[in-house]
């Protein structure tokens, strides 16, 4: 049975720009909820939770803690709507969510505004030493939409250190507000450029 629920979940996800998790709020977000989510990050889906049944007595869910868990588990970081089915309440606001996360996902970002981008990052944090030597970031583009895809160009792809690709997809979310979108950045060595 689990099998075939997650392999229908699969599909469903690779056939969606946008998927609805819908959760049980006196469950809060289980782990399950979490792998469906990180499935259809992995697809290239967009993700928005839905803590249905509000109009239940939820005094034990505490909503803050419950965006602070979902952060931490999950890269794509999505946005957390409450609502309930049965008297309506949000319902309206999570098809609009869903709508916009699509928008977004299909979205472009001008080269020039990604080099402005890059450059405050660069200024904000400067990347690790890595094997006595740091990364160097040129400029960044976006090649492709739904999911939007990036090519940041590098002195050498061996001085990226995975927390600071990490930082730098967490700096554009928050930029660009794509939180529950998921993101790809190439880092592509610039050819001909030997200084390491």
């Amino acid at each position: 049975l689990e099998y075939f629920s997650s392999l229908r979940s699969q599909l469903a996800a690779e056939r969606a720009d946008v998927a609805i998790i819908v959760c049980d709020v006196t469950d809060g977000v289980t782990s399950e909820d979490l792998r469906i989510a990180e499935l259809a990050m992995k697809t290239g889906c967009a993700t928005l939770i839905v803590l249905n049944k509000w109009d239940l007595d939820h005094e034990e869910l505490d909503l803050k803690h419950e965006r602070a868990r979902v952060a931490r588990k999950l890269r794509l970081r999505p946005k957390i709507v409450t609502s309930s089915a049965v008297n309506g309440r949000n319902t309206t606001k999570v098809l609009q969510e869903a709508i916009e996360l699509a928008d977004k996902s299909h979205s472009r970002i001008p080269t020039r505004e990604l080099n402005k981008f890059l450059s405050d990052v660069q200024a904000q944090r400067q990347s690790p030493s890595v094997r006595g030597k740091r990364l160097k970031m040129y400029y960044m583009t976006q090649f492709q939409d739904g999911p939007p895809r990036f090519a940041i160009q590098v002195n050498s792809r061996r001085q990226i250190a995975r927390d600071y690709a990490f930082f730098i997809e967490n700096q554009l979310r928050e930029r660009y507000e794509m939180d529950g979108v998921p993101l790809i950045i190439d880092f592509k060595a610039s050819k001909g450029r030997y200084d390491d």
